[in-house]
């Protein structure tokens, strides 16, 4: 547990919670929440929980690689680090649980 950030600023409390959600394996604070909703070999299918004014989408994070694909239709939104050949694994996985990753986004941000 990281502790309070009661003291921060509104704006320095906002960087704190992006710089954090893209560092690896850094303990997560009670600012943010993050469903985990999949978990296919090293991947691990999630979304933010304040992301709900977003279309459908997931995030997939491996090490320190994330990338965002909307799910309907299903679209490569941004990358941070996964190649090529990663990419369409992922996007096949996508495809796969397309279904149920849809229905975890309505259950939590719906």
């Amino acid at each position: 547990m990281l502790g309070s950030f009661d003291f921060l600023p509104p704006h320095r409390l906002a960087k704190l919670i992006e710089w954090v959600a893209w560092w690896p394996d850094v303990p997560r604070t009670e600012c943010e929440s993050i469903p985990t909703v999949l978990r296919v070999g090293r991947f691990r299918f999630f979304f933010y929980s304040n992301e709900g004014h977003e279309a459908p989408h997931i995030h997939v994070k491996a090490g320190g690689d994330e990338v965002k694909f909307w799910l309907d239709p299903i679209a490569l939104a941004t990358n941070h680090g996964f190649n090529g050949r990663e990419l369409s694994e992922i996007e096949r996985l996508v495809e796969q649980h397309r279904l149920g990753l849809l229905e975890a986004w309505n259950e939590y941000l719906g």
